[in-house]
């Protein structure tokens, strides 16, 4: 599968993990928070507090956490051990930056597009845990415009 592919399945998972409920709760669904995430972006402090997902499957970890404000931070890198997984085009790894409502908006960075890189420090057949940062250049087409820088990212997630 390709490994956009795989970032968007991996968003689509926390987002519809969100559920629709129009209370306007701030709570996570049960089941919802399979782990934790948190970052600064361009800044602002960003925590998954709606929905942590992911997947460990044929090489493949992707994992995506939303927050209250459903903005959504998704990654999917292939490691085969702990260690530092940067973008490029010699390592399958990207993220994205997105935030829903009226015209969804998303930022990327994958192969030749954007910077940054993912450490694992834990990688088990049932959890993953490590570091992430970016800087990640718009998808133009999506409406969204400049770079979001998003630092001292931090995930704990089971699969």
């Amino acid at each position: 599968m390709h490994l956009r592919s795989v970032l968007a399945v991996a968003a689509a998972l926390a987002v519809a993990a969100c559920g629709s409920d129009s209370s306007n709760s701030t709570e996570p669904p049960p089941g919802a928070l399979n782990g934790s995430m948190s970052a600064t972006v361009d800044g602002v402090a960003w925590t998954a507090t709606l929905a942590v997902q992911a997947g460990y499957a044929n090489g493949i970890l992707a994992f995506a956490g939303v927050d209250a404000n459903n903005t959504t931070i998704a990654i999917a890198l292939a490691p085969t051990a702990p260690g530092e997984y940067p973008i490029g085009l010699t390592q399958p790894t990207n993220a994205s930056y997105s935030i829903a409502g009226g015209q969804a908006r998303v930022w990327q960075a994958a192969a030749t597009q954007g910077s940054g890189s993912v450490e694992i420090d834990s990688l088990t057949a049932t959890s993953a845990a490590g570091t992430f940062h970016f800087e990640l250049p718009a998808i133009e087409s999506s409406g969204a415009t400049g770079t979001e820088s998003i630092t001292n990212g931090k995930f704990s997630v089971k699969f």
